[in-house]
């Protein structure tokens, strides 16, 4: 039985150590790919409601009018 010298045990231990500090490297680039994944899209729909928000007064005083418009129709037709 051969027991393994210290300078084994040491590069073991360092192969080790360097194939877990190029995993986490790797998967910390993956969360990071993943995170753009998905606020790209998400930040795109927020730009958009917030544009419609911005819209939104106006949309609805043109819905007033047309509401009014109608109801005036309305009662003039019923006449």
């Amino acid at each position: 039985m051969v027991l393994p010298t210290s300078s084994a045990i040491t590069f073991k231990t360092l192969r080790v150590t360097r194939v877990t500090k190029d995993t986490g490297i790797i998967k910390s680039i993956a969360a990071l790919i993943g995170l753009a994944d998905v606020a790209l899209p998400t930040s795109s729909r927020l730009w958009t409601l917030s544009d419609a928000w911005r819209d939104a007064p106006a949309d609805l005083r043109s819905l007033r009018d047309d509401l009014a418009n109608t109801e005036r129709f309305s009662v003039r037709w019923q006449r």
